[in-house]
């Protein structure tokens, strides 16, 4: 296990952590759970939505259950953020159940690395969104890469994942769409942001993998994250 490694390895600069997240897409959309578990340490911690579970065994099974029922199965996924050892990604995904269905998954994970470019954590939130057959991006034969996927769409993972985590009991939307701004200008590297801001962003299991302050932002990041997707 010592001699196992997957480049490129940390401390990551944006040129390598593009490299990672595509290889990642990659991998994935080869739907192959025996290769796939390969680039996580064999005792990677996963969060997936509601599941928590520990080392490949683990991941290979999550992933043959989640193929055997997401058919149809294509990715694209984008670099948000990074640190360090760690890479923050906003995803895409679209898939059919077995009754025809077709669905859009809107998702957040957030990476950390051992120094052998394995990954040794993974975070994941993921909403699923009902779309019908003609509205999907990533038909057969397109290249997931080159789909123009609008700010309205880049942003919209953030959203829901805020607006469902925001939201404090007995709370409204002004309470939530303040924590939203918050967070946000947190995880942005607002070099004004308090301890007490901090404290506040640390609470999410997103944010808590990235360190604000110290994060780099790609330079074309989706400029959507802040704002409300149209009703």
């Amino acid at each position: 296990m010592a001699s196992e490694s997957r480049p490129p390895f940390p401390p990551f600069t944006e040129e390598t952590a593009r490299k990672k997240v595509k290889a990642a897409q990659d991998a994935w959309n080869s739907k192959n759970p025996a290769s796939v578990k390969m680039a996580y340490t064999p005792d990677s911690i996963w969060r997936n939505r509601d599941q928590f579970f520990q080392g490949r065994d683990a991941i290979e099974k999550f992933l043959t259950d989640k193929w055997s029922v997401e058919n149809g199965y294509r990715l694209r996924k984008e670099l948000f953020a990074f640190t360090a050892n760690k890479i923050a990604v906003q995803f895409w995904y679209e898939w059919h159940d077995t009754s025809g269905q077709w669905w859009r998954s809107y998702g957040l994970e957030d990476w950390t690395f051992a120094e052998n470019g394995l990954m040794r954590k993974r975070q994941n939130s993921t909403n699923d969104v009902k779309i019908n057959e003609d509205e999907r991006w990533f038909k057969d034969g397109i290249d997931v890469n080159t789909v123009d996927i609008s700010e309205k769409h880049c942003g919209l993972a953030f959203w829901m994942l805020f607006q469902k985590l925001a939201v404090p009991a007995g709370g409204g939307t002004s309470a939530s769409l303040a924590a939203v701004f918050i967070i946000c200008a947190a995880l942005l590297g607002v070099t004004s942001a308090t301890s007490g801001i901090s404290s506040l962003c640390y609470k999410f299991d997103f944010l808590e993998a990235l360190e604000p302050k110290s994060m780099s932002m790609p330079s074309d990041k989706c400029k959507a994250t802040l704002i409300a997707p149209e009703t």
